[in-house]
């Protein structure tokens, strides 16, 4: 059996080295969670999973609108259990293909949200869990139902088991079906942390979808291993995006090139001066080429580097260009990967 728990999710959050009293997640209009507090979220869920019956490995699928409850929500499922975050816009069709060839165990959906997959799940037999998100607290939620008081500590995932199955976009052909173990993606979020320098000072302001690898990657672990602070967005456009710079006090954001597209625009709408103090260090790109001219148009705007990575949902990143020390020439043969 494979008893090593260094490699896993709940050994880098749950029993990190992360400062309890420190903010995990942050969102506009809530109060923060502690690392604290996020600890006892994932306990909490774990736990109450297991006395509803589930165990490693069974395939949990989220389905649920951005923000900090699906955000805790997806990691929780991923310390103890296999998440499957699927983009809650699918039709009923999509739903139902996705169900049957991935071998859903379970769906959580949002309590009111509006989705074809409650249904499809009711036909199919397949049990539906509420996710209520606490209004007032960042992160925070109750799942119904309520499972009977049978276990004290929760079943945690090993480093073999599977954390979270990805699908590809499948523009040319099937979406493919993309398992990742604890121990592939503990490995490459702290290896990405080590060649990215992320130390608990950083806040990741998130605004990509979370069933996006980078969205639940490179925006959400990351930070959090590095005993960060993510603030979980809702509904996000490109015309929010000065005013969450502002008030919410990033150190950097993590986009693919379409959104990055669209906030350059909102910038270039900004008054002179606008963007004269602000907390950004640095731009995370990826998921696809970003153009030359979108690129040093945001380092402009902004006054920081973006940074690129490449990489596959397979194998996580693969490459990253790390930002150059001042004073420190460009290598001819240097190599900006999309």
């Amino acid at each position: 059996m494979d008893t090593d728990h260094r490699f896993t999710l709940a050994n880098l959050l749950v029993f990190g080295d992360q400062d309890p009293e420190k903010s995990a997640i942050e969102s506009p209009g809530c109060h923060p969670l502690t690392y604290r507090e996020f600890r006892e979220m994932i306990r909490s869920a774990v736990r109450m999973l297991n006395n509803l019956g589930f165990c490693r490995n069974d395939r949990l699928a989220i389905i649920s609108p951005a923000g900090p409850g699906t955000a805790v929500c997806i990691i929780a499922v991923m310390a103890g259990f296999t998440t499957v975050p699927l983009n809650p816009q699918f039709t009923g069709r999509e739903f139902s293909e996705i169900f049957n060839r991935l071998r859903i165990t379970a769906i959580i959906i949002q309590r009111d949200y509006a989705t074809s997959a409650r249904s499809v799940a009711r036909e199919r037999k397949i049990p539906v869990i509420d996710l209520v998100p606490v209004t007032d607290t960042a992160g925070r939620f109750t799942l119904f139902p309520e499972a009977p008081q049978e276990c004290d500590d929760p079943e945690y995932a090993l480093p073999s088991d599977t954390a979270c199955i990805l699908l590809t976009s499948g523009t040319t052909a099937e979406s493919k079906v993309i398992p990742i173990s604890q121990k592939q993606i503990s490995l490459s979020r702290t290896r990405s942390d080590f060649f990215q320098g992320l130390t608990p000072d950083d806040r990741c302001l998130h605004i990509i979808p979370y069933y996006h690898g980078m969205g639940i990657g490179a925006a959400l672990l990351s930070p959090l291993i590095a005993g960060g602070t993510v603030i979980c967005t809702r509904n996000f456009i490109p015309g929010d995006f000065y005013s969450l710079v502002m008030t919410c006090r990033p150190t950097h954001y993590a986009a693919g090139p379409a959104v990055q597209r669209g906030i350059l625009r909102e910038l270039k709408k900004l008054p002179p001066g606008a963007l004269r103090v602000h907390s950004l260090k640095y731009i995370r790109s990826g998921s696809g080429f970003l153009p030359h001219d979108i690129r040093t148009e945001l380092e402009s705007a902004l006054n920081v580097p973006v940074v690129e990575a490449y990489g596959m949902s397979e194998t996580g990143t693969v490459a990253i260009n790390i930002p150059q020390k001042k004073g420190q020439s460009e290598s001819p043969s240097s190599n900006h990967s999309g």
